[in-house]
């Protein structure tokens, strides 16, 4: 009760017109719009969580429970880094909306320039932390729980991929639900049909006794999500869809398997491989940003920004 009353407060402070209890009025036709679109939030939100939960499921079911927190402790490093990658990117989105919604064609394009500056730095930072993933998650899992706790290298690929491959798409996503009246319905139906396909997949590949094929139908699921939003998303902004979608999924690809490649013929098991996988990666992520466009400007850009809005501008 006091956190609705200060709540109430709040709303009656900066939205006076908001915070009218009485008397009370409905409009009809707004109150089925919200309820159409809660729908549709509801349905993806639902979808999401139930695509994450799907391989501890059929892991249990299918291997045994002892082998489910192998699974879950190695994808935990990249779990993370999306959740930052998410989380930072959401501070441009709000901008973005306002930006789309205006009827100006100028204020319009300022915000598809915007989404793809986002998505250039959202599939970098994916594509590095799937390099660093990579690189350090045995020695993470060896410091942090013991060895006995290592995963094969096929599923950390898996994971990798699926972490560069997430961050790649996200931007459409994000787009989607914010570019027009059906985008909301769009993403409820894509979270539920994605759901759907890493189901199946799932059960495929645990009829079949490969947890691999698990992890796998994460990627896959994934990959067509992507390639469908930024298709969609990119249709509604007047976009290309090249270079918002299958660009990034490509680099997110490549990326991943270089990092496999540099596991397998030189793993990090002494200074000397240590340097020259250092040297490798930040070739690769200066390369992966020069192929997404990103200047050493655009850089100098985006710290400005974080700089001033840490109160240090």
């Amino acid at each position: 009760m006091v956190a609705f009353l200060l709540g109430w407060a709040w709303i009656r402070l900066s939205h006076p017109s908001l915070g009218t209890l009485r008397p009370l009025t409905f409009d009809w036709r707004q109150l089925l719009s919200l309820t159409g679109n809660s729908f549709w939030v509801y349905l993806g939100c639902v979808a999401s969580s139930v695509t994450t939960t799907i391989s501890g499921m059929l892991i249990t079911a299918g291997f045994g429970p002892a082998v489910l927190p192998t699974y879950r402790y190695n994808s935990k490093l990249c779990e993370l880094t999306l959740f930052v990658i998410v989380s930072a990117s959401a501070a441009s989105l709000p901008k973005i909306t306002q930006w789309l919604a205006s009827p100006e064609a100028g204020t319009r394009q300022s915000a598809v320039r915007d989404i793809e500056r986002l998505n250039q730095f959202q599939t970098l930072l994916g594509c590095t932390g799937a390099l660093l993933y990579l690189a350090v998650n045995d020695w993470f899992i060896r410091f942090w729980l013991g060895k006995s706790l290592h995963a094969p290298l096929s599923w950390q690929a898996a994971f990798a991929a699926s972490l560069a491959i997430t961050s790649a798409g996200q931007i459409g996503w994000d787009v989607a639900a914010r570019c027009c009246d059906r985008g909301i319905r769009v993403v409820g139906v894509a979270a539920a049909l994605m759901m759907l396909l890493n189901l199946g997949l799932s059960l495929a590949a645990m009829k079949v006794g490969s947890i691999f094929g698990i992890a796998l139908s994460g990627v896959i699921s994934g990959t067509a999500a992507l390639l469908a939003m930024g298709w969609y998303s990119c249709r509604q902004i007047g976009m290309s869809w090249w270079r918002l979608s299958l660009r990034t999924w490509l680099l997110a690809l490549a990326v991943t398997g270089l990092g496999v490649i540099m596991r397998i013929l030189m793993p990090v098991q002494s200074a000397l491989a240590g340097g020259v996988t250092v040297g490798v990666y930040l070739a690769a992520i200066l390369l992966i940003a020069f192929l997404l466009g990103i200047r050493i400007k655009d850089v100098r850009r985006e710290i400005a920004i974080l700089r001033s809005r840490c109160g240090r501008g």
